[in-house]
């Protein structure tokens, strides 16, 4: 069986990981040793090879917040955890009033994320603003519920070049949703000619290295566009928040592996969050965010860091920007 060091001087020229390869450094590489900071430098420079040396900010924007009755047990807007006591929606115009600022101060790409009970049509509605207001020129990414062949067909004609969409650690468990039905969804995007961006989220100290690397290679085999990592927030009054988080430095640290696995079968490689480790582990990507936030139980306008914070977090890591 090879060594961990010997399975990062494979995979440092982005020929990837096999499952068993990836398990073994997943396994291997304990917390502070010379195996986790090879891994960190080795994804660190693939992913500065491969991406030029160019970072990216996409910008989130939650349309919407109301109980969802899909009931994540990590999540701020599931009905039973009681905590969304209003519903909220943005009116189309403040919708396209928020994505034209987020692009002017340096987002490539806009996500507009909507609750799972969000009407589809007001979806389609959105995108077609959006896409309007902004050119072609900006990524327009759904971060919806799950769908047909028909409505990501619908969502393509409407604008958006992709979706973000992902089997979740812990789905059909934690979650209300069917995995089998999430990857359905990813396929009919695939099959619309869309992108898909997926996550590997949202980890927890209990998630093992068998459960994560099994589901990396499951979004592999479904052919996503991109992969990012997020850990999971301890979200007060969420059945959740009890399991506690892993630290930066443990996302960092799985962040590096995962991106050794995928190689050059991404596009690219995020961190959804804006933190400093992961940019220096493989991560050239990063996420601002506006209005409703799944992660947070206060449901303010003020839903995470901004785009500006954003650029300076991949400026300090190292990474050029777009402007």
């Amino acid at each position: 069986m090879a060594t961990c060091e010997e399975l990062i001087a494979k995979a440092r020229n982005g020929r990837g990981l096999d499952r068993e390869g990836a398990l073994t450094l997943l396994s291997g590489t304990k917390r502070g040793s010379r195996e986790m900071y090879l891994a960190m430098h080795a994804a660190d420079n693939l992913s500065r090879r491969q991406f030029g040396n160019i970072g990216a900010v996409l910008a989130q924007i939650g349309v919407d917040w109301s109980p969802c009755p899909a009931n994540c047990g990590f999540c701020a807007f599931a009905d039973s955890s009681g905590l969304v006591k209003e519903p909220f929606r943005l009116s189309t115009e403040e919708t396209v009033r928020a994505t034209k600022k987020l692009v002017s101060e340096g987002a490539t790409g806009l996500s507009i994320m909507t609750t799972a009970t969000h009407p589809f049509d007001s979806v389609l509605d959105l995108g077609r603003a959006v896409r309007k207001a902004v050119g072609r020129n900006v990524m327009l990414i759904a971060n919806i519920g799950d769908m047909g062949c028909s409505q990501a067909a619908s969502l393509a004609e409407a604008g958006f070049t992709g979706i973000y969409h992902c089997i979740r650690l812990g789905e059909g468990r934690d979650t209300g949703l069917e995995p089998s039905r999430r990857a359905d969804t990813i396929r009919a995007a695939k099959d619309a000619g869309m992108l898909v961006f997926s996550c590997i989220e949202p980890m927890g100290p209990e998630h093992t290295p068998e459960e994560m690397i099994d589901l990396v290679q499951m979004h592999l085999d479904l052919g996503v566009s991109a992969l990012a990592t997020m850990r999971r927030y301890a979200v007060p009054g969420t059945p959740l928040a009890s399991r506690g988080v892993i630290t930066e430095a443990e996302l960092a640290r799985i962040s590096s592996i995962i991106r050794l696995m995928a190689g050059h079968r991404i596009l690219s490689f995020g961190n959804h969050e804006v933190s400093a480790l992961p940019l220096v582990s493989g991560a050239n990507t990063i996420t601002a965010e506006v209005w409703a936030n799944p992660r947070k139980g206060d449901l303010t306008r003020e839903a995470g860091a901004s785009v500006a914070e954003a650029r300076k977090k991949l400026w300090e890591a190292g990474w050029s920007t777009i402007s």
